[in-house]
Formats: C-alpha cells, sequence, structure tokens
C-alpha cells in the first residue's frame, strides 16, 4: 500500500504502538477485493500514519473502524463464543496470519475481521446474529485450500467460521447413509467410508480439501465419469441460515433451499452436517499413467492430439477417468478404469498415442489402494505459493480441434519461459454426471466432457504479462469463445468478468430469488457466491 507523501514525511520515529494494539481492524478503506500483498505490515504503517498526524481523523473513520464499534462486536463474538474470547482471533495478532489465516494463494492475502472456532451449532447461529446485526459478511471454512482463497470471505473485513471442531463421521451400515459435519477432509471422508463398511463416494483425490467445500460446489473426482458428483449422493445438510436459523434440507424438506445448496451452497448458509447416500467400493479397477517427456514440442502436442481424439471417442466408456496435464516438457495422463484389464486393454488407450510414452498399468487394484496413495496424509498444510488459475467446462460439441491445439501450441512454446511455471489440465468427466438434467440442481453442468484449468505459479506476486499469457492460451483452445463457455465454481478464480454466469449458467434467475428470499442481505458472500437480482 502506497500511503500519502505527506503522511509518509510527517512519520515519528518511534511511533506508540499501544493505539494500534487496541484495534481490530475491519479494512474498510479497501474497496477493491482483488487487491494482493495485504499486510498486517501494510495495514499498521497506515493506521500508525493517520494516528500519529492526524488524531482528529479517527472519529471520521468509517463506521466499524473504531475501537467502540469493533469492541462491541468482539464482545458479541466472545458472547457467542459461550464467553471464550481465545476461540476469536483478529488481525492484531502477532500469529494471525500464519496460524489462522494461512494463505493458500499468495497473490489474495484477504484479511478477515476475524476467524472464530465454534464448537457447537448454537455458537455457530450466535455468530451468524452477531455479524449480521453489525453488517458483516461471513464465510465457513473447512480445508482451506480454495483457489481464490474464499476460505477467508474472498474479499477483506469477512467473519470467518472455521469448522476445525465439527469432525463426527459415522456410517449407517444398514442403509449406508453417512452423515458428516465439515471439518472433515477427504482423507477423512474416505477413511471414515473405508473403515466403516467399504463405503464408497465419488470424491476428488486431494486429501486436505474440505468436505463441505468440495461437496456444496458439485463435488468432481476421479470417481464421477462412472458415478456422478458429490451432490448426487446428497441426501440431506443441516445449515444455519442469515438470521441464526438452523434448518434441515432434503428433497422433502426445504426442498428450495437444497436445490440452491446442491452447487451454490456458500451463498445461503453455513452447512454444519451433511447427509451421504453411499455406495459399496468398487471392487476392481486398473490404474494407469501415460507420460511423454521431451524438449521436442512436436512429440508433446501428438500427444495432446491424441488425447483429444480419444476424447472425441463416443464409445469411450464411462468407466473411465483421470487428469491430463500438459507443461512445458510433458504430457501426463493419470487415471483410473472402474473394472477388469480385459475391459481396460480393449479400449487401445496406449496405441492411440506417441510411441515414445512411458506406460505404468496396474491391474486388481483396490479402491482403497487408489485413494490411500492420492490423499496421502491429511495433516500437512498444502504449501502457499502465488498462482493464477482459470476454468472452463468443455462439452463434447466445444472439445478443442487439431487446429487449436496447434495455435496453442505456438502460443505457450514461444513465449516468455521466465513468466512462470504454467500447465494446462485436462479432467476427464461427463458420463454418469450427465445422467442428471442441468435443472435438476444448482450445478448447471450436465453436458460435461472435460473440465480445462489454465495455470501458472510464481515466485513472487504473478504479473499481469504472465495472467495474460495463460488468459491467451485458454482462450485459444477454447477457440476463441471463451465467453460463450460456463465454469466449475470448484475451479474459483479472479478472473472471470462475471462468475456468477459462468458458475450457474440457467439456474442463475432460480438461485437469484431464492437468494433474496433467504439471504436478503447477501451476508453469505463472496465475489463468486449468488448475487441479490
Amino acid at each position: 500500500m502506497i500511503l500519502p507523501s505527506s503522511l509518509v514525511d510527517s512519520l515519528p520515529q518511534s511511533p506508540s504502538q499501544s493505539v494500534f494494539n487496541s484495534l481490530k481492524f475491519e479494512n474498510a478503506l479497501y474497496d477493491n477485493p482483488y487487491i494482493p500483498n495485504i499486510t498486517m505490515t501494510s495495514v499498521k504503517e497506515f493506521f500508525l500514519a493517520v494516528l500519529a498526524t492526524a488524531p482528529s481523523l479517527v472519529a471520521a473513520l468509517p463506521k466499524g473502524l473504531g475501537t467502540k464499534a469493533s469492541g462491541t462486536l468482539d464482545s458479541c463474538l466472545t458472547s457467542a463464543l459461550s464467553g471464550d474470547g481465545t476461540r476469536a482471533h483478529y488481525p492484531s495478532s502477532a500469529t494471525f496470519i500464519t496460524e489462522h489465516a494461512k494463505y493458500f494463494n499468495l497473490n489474495l492475502q484477504y484479511l478477515p475481521y476475524a476467524i472464530v472456532y465454534p464448537k457447537t451449532i448454537e455458537e455457530i447461529s450466535a455468530v451468524v446474529v452477531c455479524a449480521g446485526s453489525n453488517d458483516k459478511k461471513v464465510q465457513g471454512r473447512s480445508g482451506n485450500l480454495d483457489f481464490a482463497n474464499r476460505g477467508l470471505g474472498g474479499a477483506n473485513g469477512t467473519i470467518i467460521v472455521d469448522f476445525d471442531n465439527f469432525q463426527s463421521f459415522a456410517v449407517d451400515t444398514a442403509t449406508g447413509l453417512a452423515t458428516v459435519e465439515p471439518g472433515n477432509n477427504l482423507a477423512q471422508l474416505f477413511k471414515g467410508l473405508h473403515d466403516n463398511g467399504n463405503r464408497f463416494l465419488p470424491q476428488a483425490s486431494g486429501g486436505q480439501i474440505g468436505v463441505s467445500g468440495l461437496s456444496l460446489v458439485g463435488g468432481l473426482g476421479y470417481g464421477s465419469r462412472a458415478h456422478g458428483a458429490m451432490i448426487d449422493h446428497l441426501a440431506e445438510v443441516e445449515i444455519v441460515l442469515a438470521d441464526g436459523t438452523v434448518t434441515r434440507a432434503s428433497e422433502k424438506a426445504n426442498s428450495d433451499l437444497f436445490w440452491a445448496v446442491r452447487g451454490a451452497g456458500a451463498g445461503f448458509g453455513l452447512v454444519t452436517e451433511l447427509k451421504f447416500n453411499t455406495l459399496p467400493e468398487p471392487s476392481e479397477l486398473v490404474t494407469f499413467t501415460f507420460t511423454v517427456t521431451s524438449n521436442d514440442s512436436s512429440v508433446l502436442v501428438e500427444a495432446l492430439k491424441g488425447y483429444h481424439d480419444i476424447l472425441r471417442d463416443t464409445c469411450l466408456p464411462r468407466e473411465i477417468g483421470g487428469v491430463t496435464r500438459f507443461s512445458e516438457t510433458t504430457f501426463l495422463w493419470s487415471g483410473a478404469f472402474f473394472g477388469n484389464q480385459s475391459a481396460f486393454e480393449s479400449l487401445g488407450l496406449q496405441s492411440r498415442l506417441p510411441r515414445s510414452l512411458s506406460a505404468t498399468i496396474k491391474t486388481g487394484v483396490s479402491w482403497s489402494t487408489l485413494m490411500s496413495g492420492l490423499t496421502g496424509t491429511a495433516s500437512p498444510a498444502a504449501s502457499p505459493q502465488h498462482f493464477y488459475i482459470i476454468n472452463a467446462m468443455v462439452t463434447p460439441t466445444t472439445i478443442s480441434s487439431n487446429s487449436a491445439i496447434d495455435e496453442f501450441a505456438s502460443h505457450v512454446f514461444n513465449g516468455d519461459s521466465n513468466l512462470g511455471s504454467w500447465s494446462f489440465q485436462f479432467d476427464l468427466y461427463g458420463g454418469a454426471v450427465n445422467d442428471v438434467a442441468a435443472d435438476a440442481t444448482a450445478f448447471p453442468h450436465r453436458d460435461l466432457l472435460y473440465s480445462l484449468d489454465g495455470y501458472v505459479s510464481t515466485t513472487e506476486t504473478t504479473s499481469t504479462e504472465t495472467i495474460e499469457f495463460v488468459n491467451k492460451g485458454f482462450e485459444i483452445l477454447l477457440g476463441h469463445k471463451s465467453d460463450s463457455f460456463l465454469a466449475y465454481n470448484g475451479i474459483a478464480s479472479t478472473g472471470h468478468e462475471n462468475p456468477q454466469q459462468k458458475y450457474f449458467g440457467s439456474n442463475l434467475a432460480r438461485l437469484q430469488t431464492l437468494k433474496g428470499k433467504i439471504d436478503p442481505k447477501d451476508l453469505f458472500s463472496t465475489p463468486q457466491t449468488v448475487k441479490l437480482a
């Protein structure tokens, strides 16, 4: 943040820290939610300058920045947490960033008003009431691995409800119904299902991703092509609404709310419990990894074209799923086939890719073995880094042509090699995901073939030039028609001009109507959630 020169010049050499430390900053001065690198140092410098040079300005600060207003809200939050103020953490704490905010995308260092750790549903309800009565936005946080840092509100000044104390997990072995609290991550979900009757959900593979965060945007994973999205197995939720009411939603009760939660949940309340209809674990899998590594871009392009030829095959069985990454020196397709060796070999996948590829194929693999390797351990936090990502959902009729792939290759292989570490990812979906009508849930992507991500990581703040490089490659792959594509809410990006239209498509109008009824003050809000009409 750049201070006015008059303030900088007049800063005292040894300003008192006491006034600064007594404040709980709400960052009302930051109108742009996408300002990167907001740090406690910059916030601190600004307020010390104001306090040192113009005491009379304190009274004129926006509502909520003064100690009285923040003190009132702080007291409310303490009361909401059963009087335990140690479970409410504020930016004035020296450990707030490292122990509580824990930025994932370092380009988007949002500063919440507070991060609270409730232990009961009643405490969550009371926190929501405190926020609403003080004009504060609220967001829940599960895994905190959101690409746009929505677990920190996606903007400054939000009250974050961390679900770390909500990790209850149970499976009714007679019915297969799993009851899961939002503090569980995907590694815990997989293990809990496996240990309680060898049950299964088509979850994603990132072990540290939060269950509720994944499920409420749709929930796509390795098994989705064969078994659908996570929301297609969601039977019921418990949810705290904007007025603090705790209610349940299912197909039979509050069905409109249940419809909205399945794809747009974060904009309608804090989901405190999820019930899933689980499936038996797959009995047999074939796992495969096809890798082409080369400094010759033409070899990599040949592999990418071969991959797209396979995807154009309308007879490609839904039992196959996986992820393909394309980078400066590597084409890598890793996946799983939900079937036996004979059925997999009949597909002839390897023969349709360059001869130079390296193939690793394992047969007779159990779901437990696959997911144990993919989810890893649940404890280590994902490494924070500066990165940019953008996503589109590609249908069978909008798949990239070979000429588009050639143009794409010309762009990425002739660009500045110092822009960052870039890759483009193709997640294979469709199949069972497309069996559900587009308007059956808020998740509109029911004519899907693959999800396309353009990604780049950098050692420092990702530059505009680097973002434009990725965006151009992305645009080329989409036939220069990216505006006509929808995007996956699970790959949140700051790169979409109209994210709500991108994420919800033809379901947006109904969602906006429901938003006006359920959350009329837009309490549950990020730049990506449904907005009022």
